[in-house]
């Protein structure tokens, strides 16, 4: 068992029995946390010319972690056999334990032909039991949500249901999502967050990766555990990186409308489908893409979203009178702006108990609308002031992304200066902007249908 340090070790080894000798070395790395296996290994047994040296790794509980280990060449030693040198790298990294043992079977094959433990299972053919170095924590990744698509420059959470162990006191690990570069090593920083109680506790929780700023076409994505400034966990078993394409704001907002008016659309044309069976199969199917639909947009917080234009469609096909009708939609889109600029776009930080505030005064304000008795001038009080609302939350994001702050009293005074930093201000505009514009027009077209 080689033990916990901070410093390369070296430990030799040498085994014999039946005219096998198996000799070398143990070498750990801290650097790289790598376990490596390398030496001699030497035998006068009769073996077919074509043979070569292998191996096969186990678990201390018979589990297989390496079925089809490297080849090695013979030559002729001084003793009249055959001997061979090796090196078995890795050799406990798939290991999910505090104490990990990896059990070293040695083997002979002829490639493409057989083994010779199975073959000759009374054939003496060594194994050697390796204990590696005893770690002060142990991360399991037993089921994790990560969608394919994600929207760039987005806040969110992905869900994960993750163990621990440690063996004292636990150390300062944090949860942070693992996010590397498309084709690179490059790792993206992204945010920490507290291990759960039940983590700390050597048990299994539900951990929300918050995730954000994340930039370019793919990443690779897990959920990982860090010791800031020291390592990145990084001994998984069953923890692989997931390829994610993150397209712009904009696109995603356009590809979850098109998505939700194609579930409608599917459910309206279900209900005339005659037979039972196929019926049934279809609003199966109507389920699954609704769930893939609502699991996607939910890690991004996106879904809000979808459920306010589910909302305002709902209230403008249901909703006859016009003051009820264009004061639900005013209402709805509002709390979208709201929660688009103060949660779903990355550095909105905003706080929760604000969007409830915001959303109560907005539900107050907006009370005169229920007066309006002819569609016409209610369609129209609702497009106006919903696109002065647009205009005012645009204005506002890209004043704070200019100057970091937000105007004050003194500063509308002197708006007439904007002029001369427009072209500044224009560099600002990406798809993020554009997307409550889309929500504009999607929100008020229901407001003009007779």
């Amino acid at each position: 068992m080689v033990g916990a340090t901070s410093e390369r070790q070296e430990l030799p080894f040498h085994a014999e029995a039946d005219g096998i000798v198996v000799e070398g070395r143990l070498t750990f790395d801290p650097v790289d946390q790598m376990l490596r296996m390398e030496g001699v290994y030497r035998t006068r047994q009769a073996l077919d010319p074509r043979a070569k040296l292998s191996y096969q790794l186990y678990s201390d509980e018979g589990k297989v972690l390496l079925a089809d280990g490297q080849r090695f060449n013979w030559r002729a030693s001084a003793d009249g056999g055959v001997e061979s040198d090796f090196l078995i790298k890795d050799l406990l990294t798939t290991q999910s334990k505090l104490r990990p043992v990896a059990r070293v079977q040695f083997n002979y094959v002829v490639e493409h032909e057989f083994w010779y433990r199975d073959r000759y299972p009374e054939l003496f053919i060594p194994e050697i039991a390796v204990g590696g170095v005893v770690r002060v924590a142990q991360f399991s990744v037993r089921w994790a949500w990560i969608p394919p698509v994600l929207p760039a420059q987005t806040e969110g959470v992905l869900p994960a249901w993750v163990g621990a162990e440690f063996a004292g006191k636990a150390p300062p690990y944090s949860a942070a999502l693992d996010v590397l570069a498309a084709n690179g090593p490059t790792r993206i920083e992204a945010p920490r967050q507290p291990l759960p109680p039940a983590l700390i506790l050597g048990g299994r929780a539900l951990v929300f990766y918050g995730f954000g700023e994340a930039t370019g076409r793919s990443i690779r994505v897990r959920p990982g555990f860090v010791w800031e400034n020291v390592q990145w966990f990084d001994l998984y078993r069953g923890n692989p990186y997931y390829r994610v394409l993150l397209i712009g704001p904009l696109e995603y907002a356009v590809g979850f409308t098109l998505g939700l008016l194609g579930l409608l659309w599917g459910w309206t044309g279900l209900r005339g489908v005659r037979p039972p069976k196929l019926r049934r199969a279809g609003y199966c199917l109507w389920g699954a893409l609704a769930l893939a639909l609502v699991a996607t947009t939910a890690v991004s917080l996106y879904l809000v979203l979808v459920v306010g234009l589910a909302l305002i469609w709902w209230v403008q096909r249901r909703v006859v009178a016009p003051g009820p009708r264009v004061y639900w939609t005013t209402w709805a889109f509002l709390v979208m702006l709201e929660f688009y600029w103060g949660h779903v776009n990355a550095g909105g930080r905003g706080l929760w108990i604000g969007t409830l505030l915001s959303a109560s005064l907005a539900a107050v304000l907006l009370l005169p609308l229920r007066s309006l008795k002819r569609p016409n001038w209610a369609a129209w009080v609702g497009t106006g002031f919903s696109l002065i609302a647009t205009l005012a939350a645009t204005a506002m994001a890209l004043y704070f992304a200019f100057f970091c702050d937000y105007p004050g009293l003194r500063d509308l005074l002197y708006a007439g200066q904007v002029g001369e930093v427009g072209d500044s201000v224009a560099t600002l505009i990406d798809q993020r902007h554009l997307v409550p514009w889309w929500l504009w027009a999607c929100s008020v077209v229901g407001l003009w249908r007779k």
